[in-house]
């Protein structure tokens, strides 16, 4: 398999860092995310022959590539690029660019661009994107390219990272996502099962004694199945029919996003879908009922198709975020096109609204930080939110000032948040102890297996 994106974790694990592959045309890409592509090191820079453009190219050169040679485009023949990683910095006019115009994955127009089957318009159109370098395809080039030179300068100051492509007006996100179009070959996808099965085995505790029977039979079934090319999207939904089985909310194969997101936000509560910000014709707090006709029943049902879980807690929240992505709805049947039709309740009446695409393209990011606190000091509450499991001096800072003030303000119960945490480093716990006056706490012990795949990378065998 081929790039770089991780897309399996297993009982916590990374299995295997990967992107399902794409066939030519789209030769080029998946190659993993930004982030993949722009932390691998002694790059090289090729730099248009721009004297603006290589004056902001020297300042980030210093800032972020310190060990990378910068090479102009005018004089770096092809043959120089192989073997090499690439960060390209120009516009259409860019020699290696427009050498390889046919090749790369996006394209600019009048006004225009496109990129994975979208077109974007605006006056300062930028592109971010990692590929498969077309001088060494065993090679990354991380592109940063706009229409003009003057949006060349600056490009660096738009969100980019954890996606495989981003486009800009200006400092404005358009949208941002992973190259979903092209066809995978039946031999590839094959491959691509053998690689998902291989590492099940390799590491889940539940394959120990060989993989469990209903998993056996997804594999069966699903290997009968890739008798024709699939999108990759397509090829997501194929494959996750044989973690589904497993029943774990930790074997996760991630959907290719999109970018085509809707202008919607929800949560998944108890008593249904209930919208949770004001948007368009969408109020906080409207009940949706359906989802282009799909109601609670069929989304949920959608959803089981594609989610490894134990419980319907770890369904619904998945689903918060995968059905606002007209891709993923697209594949399972319950979506084909903007603006997507819904029925929702409000103060005891029904009514029908239309959801169009979301302007940036995804949800924004949050503005607090992903660990806080909050004190209710009228009844003696402290509230801890931790959204990410990370021991880090952030962490450990937020959890001493907590408890600081905890104890300044004579707070006598304390509450920790983690309704927004997807998992990661379980030591946070460890260090959360430290401040909690107890004689002992029984903590868990096990085993660890590390994939082929991970052995390799990290080991060499």
């Amino acid at each position: 398999m081929s790039g770089t994106r991780p897309i399996a974790v297993v009982a916590g694990l990374l299995l295997f860092g990967v992107a399902i592959r794409n066939a030519a045309p789209q030769s080029l890409v998946p190659a993993g995310s930004i982030n993949d592509a722009v932390g691998r090191p002694g790059a090289v820079i090729v730099t248009q022959a721009d004297p603006a453009i290589e004056k902001f190219v020297e300042t980030i050169q210093k800032r972020f590539f310190p060990k990378s040679r910068v090479r102009q485009d005018s004089d770096t023949p092809e043959a120089d690029l192989a073997g090499v990683d690439l960060i390209v910095y120009g516009t259409p006019k860019h020699a290696w660019l427009a050498r390889h115009a046919a090749k790369l994955p996006f394209r600019f127009g009048e006004g225009t661009l496109e990129i994975d089957g979208r077109r974007f318009a605006g006056e300062h159109l930028r592109v971010i994107c990692a590929m498969k370098s077309p001088s060494d395809p065993s090679r990354r080039a991380l592109v940063y390219a706009a229409a003009k030179a003057d949006d060349v300068v600056g490009i660096n100051g738009v969100f980019h990272g954890p996606t495989e492509w981003v486009v800009a007006d200006g400092t404005k996100s358009l949208g941002a996502g992973s190259f979903t179009s092209a066809a995978i070959s039946v031999d590839d996808l094959r491959s691509d099962l053998d690689t998902l099965v291989a590492a099940l085995r390799d590491v889940h505790p539940a394959t120990v004694e060989g993989l469990p029977p209903d998993v056996q039979r997804a594999v069966d079934a699903t290997r009968e199945a890739l008798r024709e090319p699939m999108t990759r999207t397509a090829a997501w939904r194929a494959l996750s029919r044989v973690l589904v089985e497993m029943h774990d909310a930790h074997s996760v194969l991630w959907p290719p996003a999109s970018g085509d997101r809707l202008a919607l936000s929800f949560v998944w509560l108890e008593g249904g879908l209930v919208v949770s910000t004001d948007e368009g014709d969408l109020k906080r707090g409207d009940r949706i009922l359906a989802i282009n006709g799909n109601d609670e029943a069929r989304l949920t049902a959608a959803l089981r198709s594609i989610v490894s879980t134990e419980n319907a807690n770890w369904l619904h929240a998945r689903g918060e975020d995968v059905l606002c992505d007209l891709g993923t709805l697209r594949v399972l049947g319950l979506a084909t096109e903007f603006p997507v039709p819904l029925r929702i309740e409000r103060g005891g009446a029904t009514i029908d609204v239309k959801v169009g695409r979301s302007i940036a393209g995804a949800r924004p990011h949050p503005s607090e930080p992903w660990v806080r606190f909050a004190i209710d000091k009228e009844h003696g509450l402290g509230v801890f939110t931790l959204d990410r499991c990370v021991v880090d001096a952030q962490y450990q800072e937020t959890l001493a000032r907590f408890f600081r003030v905890v104890e300044e303000q004579g707070i006598g119960r304390i509450a920790v948040d983690v309704r927004a945490n997807g998992g990661g480093d379980s030591s946070v716990v460890d260090e959360f102890l430290r401040y909690v006056d107890v004689d002992g706490y029984v903590n868990f012990g096990g085993d660890v297996r590390f994939s082929s795949a991970v052995a390799l990378k990290h080991w060499g065998r």
